[in-house]
């Protein structure tokens, strides 16, 4: 198409005469995310959203990926890049259908496995793995993910059996798919249609002619949209164009002449946005129309003149655009149903004066700590107090009370009022809260802060009120503020379906990353993102598992449901409000476990914006914690096999051992009979004391040697029980040491030295430790028990107890309570 300078200019200025400026209510405002946020650099050149809804934002120098609270910045050096002769253009961000994001900047590129988030050291060999070897010029990707790798006039392609033929006289700037139709757009505007059926060329159209052909060549930009493909080409410096192409008709249309560069192009509810050196372009491609929004509204009132390299919308409709200077800006779909008006608007007076007149029951609020009082449509009655929300149904004689941990974004609730459809909204110290209640049960909590234009301020006890319309007002501090309910999109059950992505793992607190060991084990072969199943070993069993609802629209309305089969199968829903700090501001669960047990664990995980709605997937992650290596099924079978070997080995010299064992139970058994033999002589001396001569102690104590220690009068007294109570052939030489508390050795030097011995003393012991049971169990007097152990008098008796007993036998039954 040919074009005048003099047409142009005249196009340009009814273009610029048709601009709806956006100085005006409604236009959306914007957040600025930059270095301060965690991205790595405020040029933010290109932007994607994958299918998932996470963003990847290229940098100068990096690729930042953006999780809904946090970039991951990848950063990577010459090494990692690769030549490309024949691209000359800046910044262009790809990712292709094997997740990989292709990042070209003039003569170079560099790949991103996102699987792994690391950059590939050779991307020769993934040129390789796609059949490649020869040198690689240029690369592309369309719109459905395929590869396209050009080497000198020759471009290939995934699952493309023909050659395709480049005109090596112009410079392919890019390629586009439908079909089995390849469209090549050369520098010199014209489009080159291949049929990869058979590698044949079957058509080719130019857009420009004559001078403009010779302007516009610098670079090209492509967005495929239905059957049409927008391109945005640009001169040098001075100017640029946007063209559509009709793939079906194979034409152009002219659609816009600047002169100033264009950039990043994408398409929102029939709405083609393209950034530009001077804000962005809104062009209606229903009826054609346009319009320049020549500045951006940021949320603080600041209207912010900048050129813009990107634009892009996410899932949930939100708008990102990626500046050259001033990082990211992203605004919400759906603006803020919120009014905020000042005390210095003019508008504030006239709400004020209709809020003003709400006057409060004075009887209702005169207990201590109530701050305002509600009767609903419902006859239900609502108290606002410094402590919770207190509801009080017909009926009932005791009040609910609901505070932060039940939902509500504050504890000190300052008015309520009822709204149309009869929820409840309440002005707490920290934002407003609506109730939705549904067949008389409270079926939702939604809160709404600062990021929806609330007033960061208390509000005023009792003024509220809902209009005749509808609208509600409410009344803080410096600030009434005015909103329809109708209107909200925030509390729609289905509004957004969101999936929960898994972005983070910790393992004993340590933040595990793609292909990194912990004591010789790797938990991630793969980013989280990209990880079904992670095998840790015994002692690493304490994880966290960072979940994101990438939930841009309202990241403190996300709600997630967890259960872990392996501990407990139910569900268990957690929100910001109610989940212990396990989901924060940010809408990110850390989901902890802890001390868990060898075995298999599969945590199941659900994301969204309401708590009674689980419309999106689940995701599930398998946690399988090792046995320790020797509770291992092959270490218990080489314990089996030693153990198996070592019985034979036992068995061989068994019959060696057998003959010195038997000697050493026969020893034992001389041993156990010594012993009893020694004790039945002195009991058999101690049943006729007379033999004994009781009446004098120094009987064969003029013989040393025929003396017994005390240490063996002692341990024999203590074995007498023993024997009373257990089979002799049952008894053994441990048991009777075990009873002495002696060990082997000690045990058997104290028997050699005093078995031989005469057993006279032992038997007066006896006779003493009857005497002293006859003082405890019976009433005979001391005379008596004398005479019956044998002793010729009571002195003698007596003194002899008391050399035993460092006691007089009437002393002794006193101390043991017998009277």
């Amino acid at each position: 198409m040919t074009m005048s300078r003099m047409t142009r200019i005249l196009a340009l200025i009814y273009a610029l005469a048709c601009v709806s400026y956006a100085a005006k209510a409604g236009q959306n405002s914007f957040v600025t995310i930059n270095v301060r946020n965690g991205l790595a650099d405020n040029s933010a050149q290109t932007l994607f959203c994958t299918e998932k809804g996470r963003l990847i934002v290229s940098t100068i120098g990096h690729i930042n990926l953006y999780n809904g609270d946090s970039f991951s910045h990848l950063y990577s050096d010459d090494a990692d890049e690769y030549t490309l002769k024949k691209y000359l253009g800046r910044y262009h961000l790809y990712v292709d259908s094997k997740d990989r994001a292709w990042l070209k900047d003039r003569n170079m590129v560099k790949c991103l496995d996102i699987t792994t988030e690391q950059f590939c050291k050779d991307i020769s060999k993934v040129f390789i793995s796609e059949g490649v070897r020869g040198t690689v010029d240029d690369l592309f990707v369309d719109s459905s993910g395929r590869l396209w790798l050009l080497c000198g006039n020759a471009l290939f392609g995934e699952s493309v059996k023909h050659k395709i033929t480049v005109d090596e006289k112009q410079v392919l700037q890019d390629v586009e798919t439908e079909g089995n139709r390849l469209f090549l757009f050369y520098d010199d505007s014209s489009v080159e249609i291949h049929d990869m059926s058979n590698g044949k060329t079957v058509g080719r159209t130019y857009s420009l002619f004559g001078a403009d052909r010779e302007k516009y060549f610098r670079t090209s930009v492509l967005l495929k949209h239905g059957n049409k493909i927008y391109q945005v080409r640009n001169a040098r410096s001075d100017g640029g164009i946007l063209q559509e192409y009709d793939i079906n008709a194979g034409t152009f249309k002219m659609m816009m002449e600047l002169p100033y560069t264009m950039a990043g192009m994408a398409v929102f509810n029939d709405i083609l946005y393209v950034a530009s050196q001077y804000g962005y372009w809104k062009c209606n491609l229903k009826d054609g129309t346009k319009e320049h929004v020549e500045f951006l509204m940021l949320d603080d009132g600041t209207k912010l003149y900048t050129d813009i390299n990107a634009i892009l919308f996410d899932k949930q409709g939100g708008m990102w655009i990626g500046t050259q200077k001033r990082g990211l800006l992203y605004a919400k779909q759906f603006p803020s149903p919120f009014n905020s008006y000042h005390w210095s608007d003019p508008r504030y007076g006239e709400y004020e004066a209709i809020v003003d007149k709400v006057e409060m029951d004075e009887e209702k609020i005169k207990e201590r700590g109530v701050i305002c009082y509600f009767q609903d449509s419902r006859g239900w009655q609502w108290t606002g107090t410094n402590a919770g929300l207190r509801l009080l149904k017909k009926g009932q004689d005791v009040p609910v009370v609901f505070t932060e941990n039940d939902g509500l974004v504050n504890s000190v609730i300052h008015s309520v009022v009822e709204d149309k459809n009869n929820n409840i909204w309440v002005a707490t110290s920290g934002g407003i809260s609506m109730i939705e209640i549904t067949n008389g049960a409270i079926t939702f909590i939604n809160n709404h802060q600062i990021e929806d234009n609330v007033p960061t301020e208390s509000f005023v006890p009792g003024k509220a009120i809902c209009l005749d319309d509808g609208r509600i007002i409410m009344k803080s501090v410096d600030h009434v503020v005015v909103f329809d309910p109708s209107v909200f999109k925030s509390s729609k059950r289905n509004l957004f379906v969101l999936n929960p992505f898994f972005s983070q793992l910790y393992v004993n607190g340590q933040l595990m990353h793609a292909g990194e060991k912990i004591d010789d084990n790797v938990p991630l072969v793969k980013s989280a993102a990209h990880t079904d199943k992670i095998e840790l070993n015994y002692n690493q069993n304490s994880v966290i598992l960072v979940f994101s609802g990438l939930n841009y629209f309202r990241p403190r309305q996300t709600y997630y449901r967890v259960r872990v089969i392996g501990i407990d199968d139910k569900w268990k829903v957690m929100s910001h409000n109610d989940s212990e700090d396990l989901v924060d501001n940010n809408g990110i669960l850390r989901y902890r476990l802890f001390g868990l047990n060898p075995g298999e664990y599969r945590v199941e995980v659900q994301v969204s914006m309401r708590p009674d709605v689980w419309d999106g997937e689940t995701r599930v992650v398998n946690l399988s914690i090792k046995e320790p290596w020797w509770r291992t099924t092959g270490m218990i079978v080489t314990l089996l096999v030693v153990i198996l070997v070592l019985l034979v080995a036992n068995f061989r010299i068994f019959g060696l051992n057998y003959r010195i064992k038997l000697k050493q139970v026969q020893l034992e058994g001389d041993v156990i009979r010594k012993i009893q033999n020694f004790i039945n002589r002195a009991e058999g001396i101690a049943d006729n004391p007379k033999q004994l001569n009781m009446g004098d102690d120094n009987v064969d104590d003029d013989n040393e040697n025929n003396k017994l220690e005390p240490e063996f009068i002692s341990v024999m007294l203590s074995m007498i029980p023993l024997f009373n109570k257990t089979k002799t052939e049952d008894v053994t030489v441990s048991m009777l040491r075990d009873n002495a508390g002696y060990s082997k050795e000690k045990f058997y030097k104290l028997l050699v030295r005093n078995i031989f011995k005469n057993p006279r003393m032992l038997a007066k012991a006896i006779l003493l430790q009857r005497a002293r049971n006859m003082l405890i169990e019976t009433n005979k007097s001391v005379d008596d028990i004398a005479l019956a152990m044998g002793y010729d008098s009571t002195n003698a008796f007596i003194s002899s107890f008391y050399h035993a007993y460092k006691k007089t036998p009437m002393a002794y039954r006193e101390m043991m309570g017998k009277k």
